[in-house]
């Protein structure tokens, strides 16, 4: 890709570096969200800390956060 042609798809050379941020800030605040549920969440490993006996599709932020950025749920017991 050279210049011209980022600057026709986008409109600008750095919207691919502002849609990376976007990302960025859509999965902390799905990750902020989530915590402030008391749901635990480990981003290095991508893995949703959910209790036992809860339904993990109660929060709508886990089903987002699996099927946008591939973070996997694991129940845990209390």
């Amino acid at each position: 890709m050279n210049l011209s042609s980022l600057t026709r798809e986008y409109g600008s050379v750095n919207a691919p570096v502002m849609m990376k941020q976007q990302t960025l800030k859509r999965r902390a605040n799905l990750l902020y969200r989530l915590r402030k549920h008391g749901i635990t969440a480990d981003t290095k490993q991508r893995v949703i800390f959910i209790p036992y006996g809860e339904s993990p599709w109660k929060f709508p932020q886990v089903g987002r956060l699996s099927r946008e950025f591939y973070f996997n749920i694991q129940f845990i017991i209390t």
